[in-house]
């Protein structure tokens, strides 16, 4: 644009140049005159078309300003969304760590629970048994104990043998004098 003005104020002078050249000439200077005419009406004219250039870049650059603008906020914008991706990821991860977790931490209160049920178990049969022993010495107790009371009254029995042998042999001594 600075070079557009630059000709036309070359152009300006090479007009006047001209006017005085044809003013010098006089009768016969009138065609050069004319020429002269031309060549201002030309400068003017590239002067309008260069104002009107100007406005057009000024116009244009003042478009590309507001596009820089609304560019470098979208990538601002942008830049805040990539952000967030990433911090969204990151607390995803995290939640699927904390899953990964829980997960393992189940996986093991299950098997104690196996466990623990598995060692019921065992102590259930061990009780059984023992209540079958139980039964058993309970059932062998009553025995050896009826047996008891049966030799307590085969004792009883004897003592009374004997003390009915005694007493004959009391009364045999008696009477046999002894």
């Amino acid at each position: 644009v600075d070079t557009i003005d630059k000709v036309t104020i070359q152009t300006n002078m090479l007009a006047v140049n001209g006017f005085i050249e044809a003013a010098r000439a006089g009768e016969y200077g009138k065609g050069f005159a004319v020429v002269a005419n031309d060549i201002r009406s030309l400068a003017n004219e590239s002067g309008e078309n260069a104002d009107q250039i100007k406005e057009l870049v000024n116009n244009i650059q003042y478009q590309v300003t507001l596009v820089a603008g609304d560019v470098a906020e979208s990538a601002k914008a942008a830049a805040g969304e990539v952000t967030r991706a990433k911090e969204t990821t990151k607390v995803v991860e995290e939640v699927g760590q904390v899953l990964q977790n829980l997960s393992e931490r189940f996986d093991a209160i299950a098997s104690e629970v196996e466990q623990i049920a598995s060692a019921i178990e065992e102590s259930s049969k061990a009780i059984e048994q023992i209540n079958a022993a139980a039964e058993e010495s309970s059932s062998a107790i009553a025995e050896a104990s009826k047996g008891a009371d049966e030799q307590a009254r085969g004792v009883e029995e004897l003592a009374k043998a004997i003390e009915e042998i005694a007493a004959v042999a009391d009364e045999l001594q008696s009477e046999v004098g002894v």
